[in-house]
């Protein structure tokens, strides 16, 4: 995508165009990072809408483009994995869904596996900058990274 997808968002009109415009492909994208879970992925969604629609309201932002929506939702799923990565240390997850096809198996990788894929793969981010943006070492993702795209590939997809 070259063209920077861009909506004037001041009026009501304009906000509900951009919601209009974007949300299949927001919500597809919350998908690939949620896995199986629609309810997690709809209240991704759903927040960074009320997010942007509230910074309209009460601070004046006029325009919206398709690449800040989407950087929202890595942004909260990057806050929402530290959180998930803390309750692993603590000892306090819980694990995963199925299903069938490639979104199936993403979503059947362990959320470290789906987020390092995700950020990988679909938002073309280098190792660095996926490593930077979870705020963990290059060769920690790079090792994630082998095994989901090794259990990607020979199918072994269970609950880690």
């Amino acid at each position: 995508m070259n063209a920077v997808r861009e909506w004037d968002v001041f009026t009501e009109d304009g906000f509900l165009a951009c919601y209009q415009a974007t949300f299949r492909e927001m919500y597809g994208y919350a998908g690939l990072l949620c896995g199986h879970d629609r309810d997690q992925a709809e209240a991704l969604v759903r927040a960074v809408y009320h997010d942007a629609l509230e910074q309209v309201q009460q601070h004046g932002l006029t325009t919206i483009t398709y690449g800040s929506l989407r950087l929202a939702i890595r942004t909260r799923w990057i806050d929402h994995w530290r959180d998930h990565e803390r309750a692993l240390r603590s000892g306090a997850a819980s694990a995963a869904e199925a299903g069938s096809g490639v979104v199936a198996k993403l979503a059947d990788l362990s959320i470290r596996e789906r987020t390092v894929a995700v950020m990988h793969f679909v938002d073309d981010l280098p190792v660095g900058r996926v490593a930077e943006q979870l705020g963990v070492g290059e060769s920690s993702v790079s090792a994630v990274l082998t095994r989901a795209v090794r259990r990607l590939g020979n199918g072994e997809v269970r609950d880690a």
